[in-house]
């Protein structure tokens, strides 16, 4: 494959239309595919296609390339280092901020700071004594000069200007009056906002895919995929992409659900067929910081905890924890005080139902999956709970329109979640009148468990089923998978 690439990049470096700034490009990466198929000879384990993938990456990142023009007029890009004993009328530097003016030092040593300092071995503040030449010596002779810094760094983390300008701000005003500094807010305008039309039509193969999904089993986070954007459903059902797998520094924003989800199933685990004391809950509290070193090994390898951002996560996702056993140990003395003794009656429990089919005219499998977090009994009723990360407002737990109407809707994804949850849940020994379902929020936790607001009834259970199975001949009628433009959150629409 890639001595097939090679011919084509030559014949392009030869045409006449190319230019200058594409020429260089292409012998850059004439040289560096040169390079890798050597390293392909060499080493058997980069046939693989992961492996390629990582290296190449690693070579384009590191491949730089060179501007070239008369050195004598017109503008100049030149590196700092490059201005040296150089003079000009006038100067414009780009990324004149702290993080790169004079910026960390990278210096990697196991030799310690003050032996380095006793052997005359570099050190840092030579790199910075160097910088600083290099900056106030550029200076020196010309007329204007512009210098450029963002307020906003590539990682949307808020920076800061270069110490020279603040110095320059501060000193340069009383040594020379007849310096002038302005200062400038430059914007970018608004990006035009760039519409698609990508879609992928509907073929065998997408039929075969849909076959298997159902027979196998298709979850209420699939129905809500193909309910908010029909595109990013096929990426993620029928080609099977699945999510990134992403080796953390830094905990991301769902470090702290995942966190508080593990230390809670772990907890409750132990208890099947009872339910925690007061006790147990107190005991959870005193060890909570084991639990969640624990949990953040367990899910992230992430060693240390104790400083940074890291550190702030965890002390978030205690502070959720402790929120929630105060919670339980409330709602466990309520129940005691109304003579009700709660049991535990699975944790992490995966929940499957097949559909009669034939009876919709339909001869094909179909099954819907489920996996819930923790199902109890109180007071004579089945309880299924889930937990959830993000926001739960009181309309997702309402249940007042028609049940046909919340698989045409994308905003009715929670109450899809819980009904599928009962439907599954249900069947010739659970009657769905002693059965509800309903969420626990990890951000609004003083709503406590918020449970569907609608008695279940066998009515309900049928009318559920015929929904969904008028929802599936749909997903097989669709002729083209297209973007929904409503969609914000898409994984991989463009």
């Amino acid at each position: 494959f890639l001595s097939c690439i090679q011919p084509l990049l030559k014949d392009a470096l030869a045409a006449e239309s190319i230019g200058e700034l594409e020429k260089a490009s292409t012998r850059s990466v004439l040289n560096l595919l040169s390079d890798l198929m050597m390293m392909l000879k060499r080493y058997d384990f980069l046939n693989h296609i992961t492996s390629l993938q990582v290296l190449w990456n690693q070579m384009l990142n590191s491949e730089r390339l060179q501007y070239e023009g008369e050195p004598v007029t017109g503008l100049q890009v030149l590196g700092l280092r490059e201005t040296r004993a150089l003079d000009f009328d006038t100067v414009i530097l780009i990324g004149a901020n702290e993080e790169t003016l004079p910026g960390a030092s990278n210096a990697m040593s196991f030799i310690p700071f003050e032996l380095r300092g006793f052997y005359k071995l570099p050190l840092p503040t030579e790199q910075e004594n160097m910088q600083a030449y290099m900056f106030y010596r550029l200076l020196h002779h010309p007329a204007e000069v512009h210098l450029f810094y963002s307020t906003i760094s590539s990682d949307f983390k808020g920076t800061e200007q270069s110490r020279y300008i603040t110095q320059m701000e501060s000193e340069w005003p009383t040594v020379n009056k007849q310096i002038k500094i302005e200062r400038f807010k430059l914007q970018l305008g608004e990006a035009e906002n760039i519409v698609t039309t990508q879609a992928v039509k509907a073929d065998a193969f997408v039929h075969q895919r849909l076959d298997e999904m159902f027979k196998r089993g298709l979850s209420p986070s699939a129905i809500n995929k193909f309910n908010t954007c029909p595109l990013d459903f096929y990426y993620r059902y029928i080609l099977g992409l699945g999510e990134e797998e992403v080796v953390e520094e830094q905990m991301s924003s769902a470090t702290f659900g995942s966190v508080v989800h593990f230390v809670l199933e772990k907890f409750y685990e132990a208890f099947k067929n009872t339910y925690p004391t007061p006790d147990d809950y107190e005991q959870l509290k005193a060890n909570i910081d084991s639990h969640l070193n624990a949990a953040f090994q367990e899910l992230y390898a992430i060693q240390n905890v104790t400083i940074g951002y890291n550190h702030l996560a965890r002390v978030v996702a205690k502070d959720m924890l402790l929120r929630i056993i105060k919670f339980e140990s409330n709602e466990l003395n309520r129940h005691k005080q109304n003579g009700i003794q709660p049991r535990l009656l699975d944790v992490e429990m995966t929940l499957t139902k097949a559909i009669a089919t034939e009876k919709y005219d339909w001869h094909k499998p179909v099954a819907l999956y489920g996996k819930v977090d923790r199902i109890e009994e109180v007071a004579g009723k089945t309880r299924i709970l889930d937990y959830k990360t993000g926001k739960v407002e009181g309309k997702d737990v309402k249940l007042d329109k028609p049940i046909a109407l919340l698989f045409a809707n994308e905003n009715n994804t929670k109450l899809v979640q819980l009904l599928s949850y009962i439907y599954m849940y249900c069947n010739e020994e659970v009657s769905p009148e002693n059965v509800t379902a309903g969420f626990y929020s990890f951000v609004n936790h003083k709503n406590g468990f918020m449970m569907l607001d609608a008695a279940m009834t066998q009515d309900r259970i049928d009318e559920f089923e015929m929904a969904f199975m008028d929802w599936v001949k749909r997903v097989y009628a669709t002729e083209i998978f297209e973007h929904n433009p409503k969609s914000k959150f898409c994984s991989y629409c463009s």
